[in-house]
């Protein structure tokens, strides 16, 4: 697999990334450190996981979170 989904969230100090085909979480203190992180976190997982394990984690339909509401008109809505 050549490209991966990465949702990235800033969480107070630290940049959390999650890779979403793979289920494999890494953080960082910005946000290149935290792609970096995540690009090496799911090289070391490729290396070692089994092909069974990949593939299963492949056949699971992705989470991906919603998007933050927005303010339109003092209300809160939701991203389209």
């Amino acid at each position: 697999m050549d490209t991966i989904t990465v949702s990235l969230v800033q969480d107070e100090d630290f940049f959390v990334s999650h890779c979403l085909e793979y289920d494999i979480a890494s953080q960082g203190k910005s946000r290149q450190e935290a792609l970096d992180n995540i690009k090496e976190a799911v090289s070391l997982f490729l290396e070692v996981a089994s092909p069974d394990e990949i593939e299963r984690r492949l056949a699971r339909r992705p989470y991906y979170p919603p998007r933050s509401p927005r303010k339109v008109g003092g209300r809160l809505m939701p991203r389209a």
